[in-house]
């Protein structure tokens, strides 16, 4: 029974919105990582490309 009790309340703090708003502050902060990661692999691929050509 004790199962039911912590199944339960997990359901329930899984829809609420300050979850939700946290989701999407994890999204933007990864975004911010994310974007400049891959401008800056790409400029790589390209400058190292300029090497074997």
């Amino acid at each position: 029974m004790a199962d039911d009790v912590r199944f339960s309340s997990a359901a329930s703090s899984a829809t609420s919105p300050a979850e939700n708003s946290h989701k999407g502050w994890v999204m933007l902060s990864w975004t911010f990582v994310l974007v400049p990661l891959a401008w800056g692999f790409t400029q790589t691929l390209i400058k190292a490309a300029a090497l074997f050509t």
